[in-house]
């Protein structure tokens, strides 16, 4: 299964577009979870990106639909410490995913910038990725149980 199969749930967006003022409450000048991503392509990307933790955001999700306030959120992260920091995490990367948060932060967004003619000779000169490519293969924990490979280095 991959995050393009995913079908996902509209009740959950639904669910954590309700409870994501819990997690991030409205601050002076940022816009608040309600006014972001109106047509939820965010929050359905973020969701669709979590395809591995499926059977630990429906438990989570599950749960949140009782919660009223900050203090039933920490309830649930006593209860279900790696679930919440799962949905804490996508609730987080939502927000921050959204325009209106990078305009008031200032961040105009990754802005690509080829190389230049000749330039990539500058930087790699002295064959500065040799110690990369002699590291090899490493894996990048992630704090949800979940162990993924990262992409294997390019071999010249």
């Amino acid at each position: 299964m991959n995050e393009e199969a995913v079908t996902v749930n509209s009740d959950w967006i639904r669910l954590l577009r309700a409870k994501a003022p819990l997690f991030i409450p409205a601050q002076p000048g940022f816009p608040t979870c309600a006014e972001l991503d109106p047509d939820d392509e965010l929050i359905t990307l973020a969701l669709r990106h979590a395809y591995h933790h499926t059977d630990s955001l429906e438990l989570i999700v599950s749960r949140l639909a009782g919660v009223t306030n900050v203090q039933g959120l920490a309830r649930l992260a006593r209860i279900y410490p790696r679930q919440m920091r799962l949905v804490s995490s996508l609730i987080a990367a939502w927000y921050l995913s959204c325009r209106p948060v990078w305009a008031q932060l200032g961040y105009t967004g990754r802005v690509p910038r080829p190389a230049a003619k000749g330039e990539e000779d500058t930087w790699l000169e002295g064959d500065i990725l040799t110690p990369v490519r002699r590291r090899g293969r490493f894996t990048n924990e992630i704090d949800f149980g979940v162990s993924e490979p990262l992409p294997q280095p390019i071999q010249r």
